[in-house]
């Protein structure tokens, strides 16, 4: 069963617009090491994985701290329930990753594009946002 989210956290940061992507911003300013490539690529893979299971527990532990509270607000621009997410792109760079998910289910397709940083020895997200097509 999955859950659907509806709490929205008191300091959730939005931007200003009409499309998603516009109207949720997560963000977190935590510092980390370099991503090595592989291990970005395939822990990328298995959140996407994890998000398609509905494995709620799996999908928060990939999220910085600060940005936990958060994930529901990043939930809610997914399609419900989710069938299906392919990953598009990523990008290793010297600081941080950056990784492109389509979400595919009942309803139209989003896009999340996630910044992903070593932290404490593993990737982190520590930012998510839906893309405009």
């Amino acid at each position: 069963m999955r859950r659907r989210w509806r709490w929205w956290p008191a300091d959730r940061r939005l931007s200003r617009g009409g499309s998603a992507s516009e109207r949720i911003a997560v963000e977190n300013p935590a510092q980390g090491e370099k991503l090595d490539e592989a291990k970005a690529r395939a822990h990328i893979q298995a959140h996407a994985d994890a998000v398609v299971r509905g494995d709620m527990e799996a999908v928060i532990a990939d999220f910085s701290e600060q940005l936990r509270p958060q994930v529901p607000q990043l939930a809610q621009a997914l399609p419900q329930p989710v069938k299906s997410a392919e990953v598009l792109s990523v990008e290793v760079g010297e600081e941080e990753s950056v990784a492109l998910i389509r979400y595919a289910g009942d309803g139209p397709e989003v896009t999340i594009r996630s910044h992903w940083r070593e932290v404490d020895g593993r990737p982190t997200i520590v930012h998510g946002a839906p893309v405009d097509d």
